[in-house]
């Protein structure tokens, strides 16, 4: 339920651009006090419960900084990252078409791959790698021969249909 709220207060936050506004003012002190506050907080749980129960008014403060850390952390991050992440290329664009198909196949190709290759007579190290390799490599091939040029796995997986080709017109040079 924890994470919950987080997503649901994430959501009521990004629906209101002021909030977006604000994060980005603030995310230098966020930067700062969410470190801090987990520093602080581990500093308090280590050294203040052995054999020295603190007072009822210590455990309700470090809950509130248990709860608060957290926050800042996200709000630098978000911070930070609408400053540095907001732009777009080739690759990112065909990454994140990709994403959701990638998710959707990869853990499928995995098992089916490790079945193999967990047989083989090589250390933990090789087959780890191998099965990286080639599911990634799979998955990839998979997603770019079977779901991405077809209207009906795209529809299967959620993306929206290509668009028919439409014929090109001569092109017209002025004279």
């Amino acid at each position: 339920l924890l994470y919950l709220l987080f997503f649901v207060y994430g959501y009521l936050l990004f629906a209101d651009p002021r909030f977006g506004e604000a994060i980005d003012r603030h995310k230098g002190v966020a930067l700062v006090l969410g470190p801090v506050l987990f520093l602080v907080v581990t500093y308090f749980e280590i050294t203040s419960w052995p054999g020295n129960p603190p007072s009822w008014s210590i455990p309700i403060l470090i809950a509130y900084l248990i709860g608060l850390a957290p926050w800042l952390f996200i709000i630098a991050i978000l911070g930070y990252g609408r400053r540095f992440l907001s732009f777009s290329n080739g690759f990112l664009r065909y990454t994140g078409l990709a994403s959701y198909p990638y998710y959707m196949l990869h853990q499928t190709v995995i098992v089916f791959v490790g079945f193999f290759v967990v047989q083989w007579a090589a250390s933990v190290a090789v087959k780890y790698a191998l099965i990286l390799v080639a599911a990634l490599v799979v998955t990839a091939a998979l997603y770019e021969l079977l779901v991405r040029r077809f209207n009906v796995t795209r529809f299967l997986f959620g993306m929206r249909p290509l668009k028919k080709r439409q014929a090109e017109a001569p092109s017209v040079r002025p004279a």
